[in-house]
């Protein structure tokens, strides 16, 4: 599974034919953060792309360097072979989900069991829940705000931990 999670990069969806699916789905695991992605130029070839303006690209090739997005065009000899053959499958922008509450979790009674908690098992939890929250194709998130999400946010921002980009209210409105 390759996620490319970077900050200020909205990400990618990758799907065989049409169905949705999670993000950027090869078979090896691979997560560059945005340190990794400073002076990195990844290359993805791919069948189908949905530029998220209502356009579908056919035979495209997708160039990011560093943290941003710099062509998506026709296959082009001049961009260079690919890093990502991704032919055969369907490349879409990743998700934004605008109302989360990313450091909640369910207890064996099926109540909260996260909100407002500081211990590790909860630190944990919220970890789980971004990352789940990425595979599920989800990008960006708006949390309604919880002083928890604060360190989650920002150690996503470092890549110290893999997820999608968090906007928080940090205090229920």
């Amino acid at each position: 599974m390759l996620v490319l999670s970077l900050r200020n990069f909205p990400g990618f969806l990758v799907v065989p034919g049409i169905c949705l699916a999670a993000s950027l789905l090869i078979s090896s695991p691979i997560i560059l953060s945005p340190v990794h992605a400073q002076n990195k130029r990844i290359v993805i070839a791919a069948s189908t792309a949905l530029d998220g303006k209502g356009r579908v690209l056919h035979d495209v090739r997708i160039v990011i360097e560093g943290s941003r997005i710099v062509a998506v065009a026709p296959a082009d000899p001049k961009a260079g072979p690919a890093d990502y053959d991704l032919r055969g499958l369907t490349v879409l922008p990743g998700w934004i989900d605008a109302h989360v509450h990313i450091t909640w979790s369910f207890g064996p009674d099926g109540k909260n069991a996260g909100q407002g908690a500081t211990t590790p098992e909860a630190a944990y939890a919220a970890a789980s829940n971004a990352w789940l929250t990425l595979m599920a194709g989800f990008t960006t998130i708006q949390s309604v705000g919880s002083p928890a999400d604060v360190p989650l946010r920002d150690a996503i921002a470092k890549g110290q931990l893999p997820g999608p980009r968090i906007l928080t209210a940090v205090e229920a409105l």
